[in-house]
């Protein structure tokens, strides 16, 4: 039989080691998860409000071929929560059309590629030349 080390208990060791489960298999599997609690990771673990990820909640879930799995956990739960007050962040044109398209609020940063007129006119609600400062980062996520 044939052994497997998944190295790193977070999110993505998480969905890794869910990932060979499902599909069931004759490998013998070792998690290593170090000392926290395994599946969260650092991105997942903060209670901080302002703590948000960058991604459309209809595309998020643990496994690749079922996108809608964060939106369905939530509804079998009875959370409602509205477009609008999702906030998304992005340093391309092609985020801010995202954020518009499932009726998110866009917030460009030229840190990337783009410059702060090009974000401007991809039609982001607010444009940050960075992330350094933590006020104006607040003011164009809250509106």
């Amino acid at each position: 039989m044939q052994r497997i080390a998944i190295i790193g208990g977070g999110a993505a060791g998480a969905a890794v080691v869910g990932e060979f489960l499902r599909r069931g298999s004759d490998l013998e599997l070792v998690w290593l998860a170090g000392r926290s609690p395994p599946g969260r990771g650092v991105a997942y673990a903060t209670t901080h409000g302002a703590h948000l990820l960058n991604v459309r909640a209809s595309n998020m879930g643990l496994f690749a071929d079922d996108v809608g799995g964060l939106v369905r956990y939530l509804q079998e739960r009875g959370v409602a929560f509205d477009p609008a007050d999702i906030v998304l962040i992005g340093d391309t044109p092609l985020d801010v059309a995202a954020a518009i398209e499932g009726g998110a609020r866009a917030v460009g940063v030229a840190t990337g590629p783009y410059e702060t007129d090009e974000l401007k006119h991809s039609g982001a609600d607010a444009v940050l030349a960075d992330l350094s400062d933590l006020e104006l980062v607040l003011e164009a996520v809250l509106g």
